[in-house]
């Protein structure tokens, strides 16, 4: 999902980011990782279109986002990026921290609500 080049330029910060996840990320990841969300597979740190999408559902085109405080001054970037990704065909969802913090329960059915009607088309 990314050019050869910008791939080999972007791992090192994938790894690194794997590595020094956020509190939130890791308490998500929690409920994605080994197919444990309706049997899906996610990807954490996935390189994509020259970013690293913190999460990844290569079967829906799903990416899905953790924004925190590092976010606050970036919503020009992070629309570029997200319009430029679903220019590509990918589907982008975003929570804050405080939603996966304080309501994950919630998170994850917003998740599901999405596969499902995903499914039905």
């Amino acid at each position: 999902t990314s050019d050869p080049s910008v791939y080999d330029l972007l791992k090192p910060f994938q790894e690194e980011n794997k590595k020094n996840a956020t509190e939130t990320e890791g308490l998500l990841w929690q409920s994605l990782k080994g197919k444990k969300l309706e049997g899906y597979k996610f990807r954490r740190q996935h390189i994509i279109l020259g970013w690293i999408a913190d999460f990844y559902c290569p079967q829906f085109g799903l990416v899905i986002e953790v924004d925190g405080s590092s976010h606050w001054n970036k919503r020009e970037k992070d629309e570029f990026r997200d319009n430029t990704m679903i220019k590509h065909g990918f589907r982008i969802m975003r929570f804050t921290n405080d939603e996966v913090l304080n309501r994950l329960p919630s998170v994850i059915e917003k998740i599901k609500s999405f596969m499902l009607e995903e499914n039905r088309v």
